[in-house]
């Protein structure tokens, strides 16, 4: 989404960015990465995700490296870690702040062989792409093509695999979960955001879309 959009949306003011994270080069996540830096924000990604970028020289980059530890982003810590999806060098985010506590964030990408459990994450969101019944009846009926379904089932979460991921990686700490780049075709909003509520024991279940404000408060009580 170009900068003024997400300013536009909010009241926070482009000064008080204090950085940009990029999961992955893929456009949908990064096409105006560019943007971005010339707007003179610094650019924290992956160093295979920073090779694909086409950035205006001078740009201000910080790499990151899988699990290297916290990188301090104004008030922030940021712990990268590798997800896996068909990009270079993708990358997924365990993001702390005093007031917010630790927010997972996880899109593009096949489960991951490891859990934050006992961090005690505060927030999590999570890709739910598709669902494997409408994902096949999709493919039955010609809607989308078998090459399409089987890139999908290859490099994205499906709800099934977005409700495990977070029941690995719940606690009492949990608060919040909101369901990330829900596909058109292959969900359903309302039930996967059902399914994700039955499975969380106190988290409260958003789906991320345009005007969606959220408490990321760490002291935040359903």
């Amino acid at each position: 989404m170009p900068p003024e959009k997400v300013m536009a949306g909010t009241t926070l003011e482009m000064s008080k960015v204090a950085g940009v994270l990029i999961t992955h080069e893929h456009g949908d996540h990064a096409k105006y990465a560019a943007r971005y830096a010339e707007l003179g924000l610094p650019i924290y990604c992956s160093a295979g995700t920073w090779a694909c970028l086409s950035l205006p020289a001078g740009s201000r980059c910080h790499l990151l490296h899988h699990m290297e530890g916290a990188t301090p982003v104004g008030e922030f810590a940021v712990f990268p870690f590798r997800t896996r999806h068909d990009a270079a060098e993708p990358f997924g985010y365990l993001v702390n702040h005093f007031e917010m506590g630790y927010l997972l964030f996880i899109t593009d990408t096949r489960p991951i062989p490891f859990s934050f459990r006992s961090i005690g994450v505060d927030h999590i969101m999570v890709e739910a792409n598709w669902d494997d019944g409408i994902l096949d009846q999709n493919v039955t009926s010609g809607e989308i093509a078998q090459a399409q379904a089987a890139r999908l089932r290859s490099s994205h979460l499906s709800i099934r695999e977005a409700v495990e991921l977070v029941q690995a990686n719940e606690t009492a700490h949990l608060k919040t979960v909101t369901l990330l780049h829900i596909s058109d075709r292959n969900a359903d909003r309302a039930d996967f955001r059902k399914r994700m509520q039955d499975a969380v024991l106190f988290a409260d279940v958003k789906d991320a879309r345009p005007g969606l404000v959220l408490d990321l408060s760490k002291y935040s009580i359903k």
